[in-house]
């Protein structure tokens, strides 16, 4: 059975929408699970669905996800093959020196210094430690100390972010960082906390899969709408979670620019985003051919 899966907002649920009633109008043959995804954002939805044993109990073997991208022209079709969306570990660093006046800062313990260190070492490591040409990026996101010019505080609170998209890169760096901090605990005589707050692993796409795709898309649609080079995301997908276990898996995107030829300056997680609706049509029709086309297949 093939899953179509649509994310975030409410344009795609639309989309979703509108294949499915496409399908149930055509009496499709094959079996079609049409995914609603809740949560996407906050990257649990999908983890719950695993959870629930979601895959077993549809006897789902492949997928098709699709984003809405603003930075596409309006109804171009965006894909990614191999490695496409980077996997996300986000953890917080608590700091536990020892407050003092600033004039007097061999009084305390301070947790700033030793902030910026582990900001340094941290970021060094992943440029120094593991091959660039695997795209492992580690973000400092959130630095919390105090709010008074005189007073070193007691407490700095750090927000972190690893993105990774090789599973062998993620552990080393995961681990790599534990180390630096334990250190830095015994260097510094500090506490230091560090907790993973949530983790979404990467998502590959079948190259296989996306081609077939792609040719049954140039059944239905001119072939320069269809972008000339595969994508790889910066940013993670909490499908993920979902596509790790399945036999076959496409991320695909429909351009919601203003015109076929022009997109918008902004994209999505930005306040000035825009989507033209018109994006609808392109994505109800190619969602509920490739579904059609697919399950013929199984």
């Amino acid at each position: 059975m093939i899953i179509v899966v649509q994310i975030q907002l409410a344009i795609y649920p639309a989309i979703l929408l509108g294949a499915l009633i496409l399908l149930k109008k055509h009496n499709i043959k094959g079996p079609v699970v049409g995914l609603f995804q809740a949560a996407e954002e906050i990257g649990e939805g999908a983890k719950r669905l695993m959870d629930a044993d979601f895959l077993n109990k549809f006897n789902i073997v492949s997928g098709i996800s699709m984003h809405v991208n603003a930075k596409l022209s309006l109804g171009k079709l965006g894909y990614g093959k191999g490695k496409m969306f980077a996997s996300n570990t986000s953890f917080d660093v608590a700091i536990h020196g020892k407050g003092s006046h600033g004039a007097r800062p061999f009084e305390g313990k301070d947790p700033i210094n030793i902030a910026v260190q582990i900001y340094n070492v941290l970021n060094s490591i992943v440029a120094r430690e593991v091959n660039v040409f695997k795209h492992n990026i580690f973000s400092v996101t959130s630095i919390n100390a105090g709010d008074a010019y005189n007073v070193i505080p007691e407490t700095v609170t750090m927000k972190c972010s690893l993105r990774t998209y090789d599973e062998e890169s993620r552990k080393y760096l995961e681990n790599r960082f534990w180390e630096v901090l334990k250190g830095m605990e015994r260097v510094f005589n500090v506490k230091i906390e560090y907790t993973i707050h949530s983790f979404v692993p990467s998502l590959v796409a079948t190259p296989d899969f996306v081609d077939n795709l792609l040719d049954l898309a140039k059944k239905i649609i001119p072939l320069d709408q269809i972008d000339s080079q595969p994508a790889v995301k910066y940013g993670s997908e909490d499908f993920a979670f979902i596509a790790k276990d399945l036999k076959q898996i496409a991320s695909m995107s429909i351009g919601a620019g203003p015109d076929k030829s022009t997109p918008y300056l902004y994209g999505q997680h930005n306040s000035k985003v825009l989507f033209n609706e018109e994006a609808i049509l392109y994505g109800c029709a190619l969602q509920s051919w490739w579904a059609m086309n697919i399950s013929k297949e199984m």
